[in-house]
């Protein structure tokens, strides 16, 4: 754009009033509109909570992406690709989570909301748990795995995206069973506690 950093960093909080969350900028004010999504969002997921109990936390895939050096951009079609691999993973991993259903949570970012990976979701006839905009704090992604994952990846160099998926892979291998121990439950009270707004 021919302007400095300083400038873009003053226009995107000064004037925009954005700030970054989780590696994501986001209004500092959020609407009544955003507010209330976020909310509804939280309350139904714990009102299915308290019906259902484990039985729809055990349901839940979630999933997001982020950079790494050497990783592609991720597209529709890599997206398609990546819930096929997903669903095989289930499959051969916890076989009985398929004939349970899946519900998937995941990011509303352009290839999770295209028509191709909507069509291929109702194909595998799972369900897409709502997420509203601005809140990356709802999702687990966000707010638990990708700050570790960063955190520990910074410094490396990897020669080829075999390099990178290898280590990532042996990175979440190498985490404790309590690493994947759910925290939906409390970041949804957080969000209905704090009245919508970010935390």
């Amino acid at each position: 754009m021919g302007i400095s950093h300083g400038s873009v960093h003053a226009i995107v909080t000064k004037h925009l009033l954005y700030r970054k969350i989780f590696a994501q900028w986001v209004p500092y004010q959020l609407t009544e509109e955003q507010k209330t999504q976020r909310m509804a969002a939280s309350l139904g997921h714990l009102q299915r909570y308290h019906e259902e109990e484990y039985a729809f936390l055990s349901r839940i895939a979630t999933g997001d992406e982020t950079w790494c050096h050497h990783f592609e951009t991720i597209n529709a079609q890599r997206y398609e690709d990546t819930l096929q691999k997903l669903r095989h993973a289930i499959k051969s991993k916890r076989p009985g989570m398929l004939s349970n259903g899946i519900s998937l949570l995941h990011y509303n970012a352009r290839p999770h909301t295209a028509n191709s990976v909507r069509n291929t979701l109702q194909r595998l006839g799972w369900e897409v748990l709502h997420h509203p905009p601005y809140s990356p704090d709802l999702s687990p992604c966000d707010f638990h795995i990708f700050g570790g994952l960063k955190r520990d990846i910074r410094g490396h160099r990897f020669a080829s995206d075999e390099d990178v998926c290898g280590w990532v892979k042996m990175w979440f291998r190498r985490q404790p069973t309590s690493f994947f121990k759910d925290r939906l439950i409390s970041q949804w009270d957080k969000c209905i506690n704090s009245f919508g707004d970010c935390f």
